[in-house]
């Protein structure tokens, strides 16, 4: 289990004149219950339950924090069953899996336990994070480091409904693929993934990045990672995306490709670990790609006892000149307090 103390304010230019507004300092909690339990030593049944009071609203979030339908209230939000097969295989399904819970490949060993988190991005936030629902995977991850996988998830909100179901033409259904290499010190791999109903509507990936709701996406993402020492490491990664969708599907406006890039490191310092990162995030003028600005994330999570840690958090949100991020230039500190038990 993980209860997360969150204590912060935030400041914003959210007006046309320039005024600097904000947030008073204020509290926010989660609560997070994963239980595991194995029948046989090789396999796992997983259940993730969670609450907390952050309210779609709140601009203080990260990764920690949970967006609950009815605000305090209990949720599953995981429940699957995985095992292995053989030496090499896994495989997961389950009525709530995630696209990551079983996702062969790594292209990224960053932390990516802020703001970053939160929005999906960070080296490969938007490939690896793509849709929760009923499903299953397959994972191959050789002894030489080579590895490959699939999934192919129904989206929560269709594959449990009848009239919509799972693997429909009415349904949205998220697939991915995956290859890459994985060495003792360095890693590199490419993670596809794409609605597979080039007309549906569905906000994917349950964050609204500056008013742009995701969809109908074909996603890649490509990126790799570097142990430079025992105590530091450097990831890079890059998502394309391809909304597959023209002008006589979204109200005569065409939504053309954007990259977005970023890049993280986490150094084992002291008593704790020193986090940054850097990330472009996307934005369309009148269809057109055009980044909407950057973000700046830094955090020093410090463990001060078994199982409790207090991480000091800053993140800054740069948005261009023609940005329609609705708030603007956003600066946020805050201090985090996480227990494990």
């Amino acid at each position: 289990a993980e209860v997360n103390f969150l204590v912060g304010s935030t400041s914003y230019q959210a007006d046309a004149v320039g005024d600097v507004l904000g947030e008073a300092l204020h509290s926010k909690y989660s609560y997070h219950i994963d239980a595991t339990t194995s029948f046989n030593g090789e396999d796992a049944l997983v259940v993730g339950i969670e609450t907390g009071n952050t309210t779609a609203l709140d601009t203080l979030t990260f990764d920690s924090t949970v967006l609950p339908a009815t605000a305090n209230a209990l949720a599953v939000t995981s429940l699957y069953y995985q095992r292995s097969i053989g030496d090499d295989f896994r495989i997961a399904a389950g009525p709530l899996l995630d696209q990551d819970d079983l996702l062969a490949t790594t292209t990224s060993t960053y932390s990516n336990k802020g703001y970053l988190g939160y929005v999906l991005l960070g080296p490969n936030g938007m490939s690896q994070h793509g849709s929760t629902g009923a499903g299953f995977a397959v994972a191959y991850n050789h002894d030489s480091g080579f590895n490959a996988g699939f999934s192919f998830i129904g989206d929560a909100a269709t594959s449990s409904v009848a009239t919509s179901g799972l693997y429909t033409d009415e349904g949205f259904d998220y697939d991915t693929y995956s290859i890459g290499y994985d060495g003792n010190d360095w890693g590199v791999g490419i993670v596809y993934g794409g609605l597979d109903d080039p007309t549906g509507v569905a906000n994917l990936f349950g964050a609204n990045l500056n008013g742009i709701t995701f969809v109908n996406p074909r996603i890649l993402g490509y990126g790799g990672y570097w142990n430079v020492t025992d105590d530091l490491d450097i990831s890079l990664g890059f998502d394309s995306i391809d909304f597959g969708i023209d002008a006589n599907r979204n109200n005569g406006v065409f939504l053309n490709n954007h990259t977005t890039y970023a890049i993280g490191a986490d150094y084992d310092w002291g008593p704790g670990t020193l986090s940054g990162a850097y990330s472009t995030f996307p934005g369309w003028q009148n269809g057109l790609s055009d980044s909407d600005g950057t973000v700046i994330e830094l955090s020093y999570e410090w463990a001060v006892a078994d199982g409790i840690s207090v991480t000091p958090r800053f993140t800054k949100v740069s948005a261009d000149s023609n940005s329609v991020l609705l708030n603007g230039d956003v600066t946020q500190y805050a201090v985090e307090t996480t227990f494990k038990f």
